[in-house]
């Protein structure tokens, strides 16, 4: 018997910590806590001032005062006269409602992260296109028409510059070739002359020759 009551006082109290927990009981708890700190404060400050209440602030006094007693009429009616079956639809409606905020929280961040990457993504295409518009042939060209002269001289100054350079490597190689063959002109040159003079030397010996024979 001792048991049996331990455990229905420990499921009892399980049922209440569970029931403290829902919005509807914190919700009904903040209402008179606000209720009753307003009542307070208004009550001390009519007897501080020590004056005539306004028809205006004695309404507002009413309705708070009917709003504290509607709300522990709520909290009597849950705890006390409602039964088992009642508190634990509470608690199932209560879970619900908990598991339908995770998912619209769980939807919320999930649009707004997908919304990030694709201000992201955007901003990405907008600047390569941007630096594909810089590096466009439209700009090129009038880069291109700008500065169209200096590019000619520079180009100019390159095709004299490759001319100049073969002639005189050419240059360097043709002039032995040339003063070999010149040496070679000369000597054979020199060779016929000494031939043509011995020629004629010996003409000269032979007709000399004969006139004394």
């Amino acid at each position: 018997m001792k048991a049996l009551c331990r455990l229905t006082a420990v499921a009892r109290g399980f049922l209440t910590r569970r029931l403290l927990q829902t919005d509807k009981i914190t919700h009904l708890r903040k209402t008179i806590q606000d209720s009753r700190d307003f009542i307070r404060s208004f009550q001390t400050d009519s007897q501080l001032k020590r004056v005539s209440v306004s028809h205006q602030d004695l309404s507002l006094y009413q309705r708070v005062t009917a709003q504290l007693r509607s709300a522990l009429h709520d909290v009597h009616q849950i705890f006390i006269v409602w039964p088992v079956r009642d508190r634990l639809t509470l608690l199932q409606h209560d879970r619900e409602i908990r598991r339908e905020r995770t998912l619209r929280d769980m939807v919320h961040t999930h649009t707004h992260t997908h919304s990030d990457t694709h201000k992201v993504l955007y901003t990405h295409t907008d600047s390569t296109s941007s630096e594909q518009d810089k590096d466009s042939p439209g700009n090129t060209r009038i880069l291109s028409s700008a500065t169209q002269k200096t590019l000619d001289r520079k180009t100019q100054r390159q095709a004299k510059k490759t001319q100049v350079i073969p002639k005189s490597s050419s240059a360097r190689i043709l002039q032995p070739r040339l003063s070999h063959n010149s040496v070679c002109s000369s000597q054979s040159a020199v060779k016929k002359r000494d031939e043509c003079l011995g020629a004629r030397q010996q003409r000269s010996l032979h007709r000399k020759y004969l006139s004394l024979g």
